[in-house]
């Protein structure tokens, strides 16, 4: 029982790092199209 619950909150964490990182992947990228965008301008 216990290791289910302990499962449950591994997942949860890796579930929230995944997410930081396609949040700041995402940033990136957009600054990086930006940027493009603006040097073409």
């Amino acid at each position: 029982m216990r290791e289910k619950i302990l499962s449950q909150k591994r997942k949860k964490r890796v579930m929230m790092e995944w997410q930081v990182i396609l949040m700041s992947w995402m940033t990136l990228e957009s600054c990086r199209t930006a940027s493009e965008l603006l040097f073409v301008l």
